[in-house]
């Protein structure tokens, strides 16, 4: 399963998702550091291809920098994340039968 989450999540979606749990709110490199437990120049690296590609939202304000998420795209991943919780649930209850079926299986074969 770590394998999954490390293939599909990675540094980017995670920095990302980061950025949009915070209900646009202001999101500095000093809070990701915090959250994340990242060096600052890996996070910077992943920024700079989030802001590149137009997925997230800068500000600078003195001299720091304020990330935020873009709307539109804040709708498709609360949908997305939906739609993993459900596979999430899914798979548990498909793992719960399997393991009900064996538990009657070893009953019923003693």
């Amino acid at each position: 399963m770590a394998k999954i989450v490390d293939d599909y999540i990675g540094l980017d979606n995670l920095i990302m998702l980061e950025i949009y749990r915070k209900d646009n709110k202001p999101v500095t490199i000093k809070d990701l550091i915090k959250t994340l437990n990242l060096p600052r120049s890996t996070i910077v690296d992943h920024l700079r291809f989030l802001e590149r590609d137009g997925l997230i939202l800068v500000k600078k304000e003195d001299r720091e920098k304020i990330y935020r998420g873009v709307p539109e795209i804040a709708d498709r991943i609360e949908e997305s994340l939906k739609q993993l919780n459900e596979a999430y649930v899914y798979a548990l209850g498909y793992i719960r039968q399997k393991q009900l079926k064996e538990l009657k299986n070893q009953k019923t074969s003693k």
